[in-house]
């Protein structure tokens, strides 16, 4: 008998497994650009990926299995349709077992029994709230059950090994609702943004390229980059397929994360790549991100020129002490999808004594 949930078989619960398995991952992140719903295709790809890279005893459902006591994980995109699937079988309260949601953020859930976790390493606690005061945390403490952070990148075998160190920056794409007030330089969001820009205004000055794109038509997004030419634009009309996406991070050598990812799935693939990351000190984690070996964190506060000047010498850096290897090699272990399971069974969450 387990005595601990890493011991058990973990049911996870992947909606989109069946497609996947049916198309293959390869299909997937090849023509991304012509799915039906890309995104929760993509991220059912890389769930199915972590089950069948699982050393341990797991299996991928669609369908809970109310014989059994084990653990059930899955995503808040898939959570609905958890719970249709539990209301044919005599409901989710009725689960004996622990059901752990991920979601960007560490969160309590609102349904008995149903754990919050999260995806996300980087994210701070109130970043959904875009306040410029942050507070990190490895997991928050929801009553008597741990929260586990759990990151999940991409496969490894999804991304192309480089090992060039060319002066390139593919500063991250605006989210369309950062578009919708591009104007409002008083929104957070918008004025990292723009800091960003003006940042790799005077890094382009400096030899370097930058190179982005936006994935939705915006007459607004195309008055921006022609007033800002120093951009590379990326051709593009919706999805860009994931593999030619990660070819176009694979030929930048740092990535500019200019404000938090939801989920930490571009900072994920750009770290696993062997990029450096560019980002924030207002909406990431200094600790984490390890200031100047896994990238440099600017500050809004200082000036764009003071900026570019940290960017810079950490680009030196990193060429002087080939970051790019081992900043790749330690993301492989903490990001890959083919290691998730395994580090979700050390999790403290997972090696508390079943109740």
């Amino acid at each position: 008998m387990p005595k601990y949930l890493s011991e058990c078989e973990i049911d996870i619960f992947n909606p989109y497994a069946p497609e996947v398995a049916r198309l293959g991952p390869d299909y997937i992140i090849d023509h991304t650009n012509i799915l039906q719903n890309p995104f929760l295709q993509i991220l059912g790809a890389r769930w199915l990926v972590a089950q069948e890279s699982d050393d341990g005893p797991s299996r991928t459902i669609t369908v809970p299995d109310m014989t059994t006591k084990n653990p059930i994980i899955t995503v808040d995109f898939y959570f609905s349709n958890l719970l249709d699937a539990f209301s044919k079988v005599g409901g989710i309260e009725s689960y004996q077992s622990p059901i752990f949601v991920f979601s960007d953020l560490p969160g309590s859930m609102a349904h008995p029994g149903v754990r919050g976790a999260a995806l996300n390493q980087f994210l701070s606690a109130h970043s959904g709230q875009y306040e410029t005061v942050f507070s990190y945390e490895s997991f928050s403490e929801l009553g008597s059950a741990p929260t586990p952070v759990v990151p999940l990148g991409c496969a490894q075998s999804w991304l192309p090994i480089t090992n060039h160190n060319d002066r390139i920056i593919f500063l991250d794409e605006p989210h369309e609702t950062l578009v919708d007030i591009l104007d409002d330089s008083t929104d957070i969001r918008v004025a990292l943004y723009l800091h960003a820009v003006k940042t790799c205004k005077i890094l382009y000055s400096m030899d370097f390229s930058i190179v982005s794109f936006y994935r939705n038509k915006s007459d607004k997004m195309e008055e921006f980059f022609l007033k800002n030419n120093f951009i590379k634009k990326i051709d593009s009309s919706g999805w860009i397929p994931f593999r030619n996406l990660a070819e176009h991070y694979s030929k930048a050598t740092l990535f500019f994360s200019f404000f938090t990812e939801t989920h930490g799935y571009a900072i994920y693939e750009n770290m696993q790549l062997g990029n450096g990351i560019i980002t924030y000190a207002e909406t990431f984690d200094n600790y984490r991100l390890q200031h100047m070996q896994g990238g440099p964190l600017l500050s809004i506060y200082n000036t764009p020129t003071v900026c570019a000047n940290v960017v810079s010498e950490y680009y030196d850096r990193y060429v002087k002490y080939d970051l790019k290897d081992q900043i790749r090699n330690k993301s492989r272990e903490k990001y890959a999808a083919e290691t998730f399971m395994r580090r979700l069974r050390q999790c403290h969450a997972f090696n508390s004594p079943i109740v």
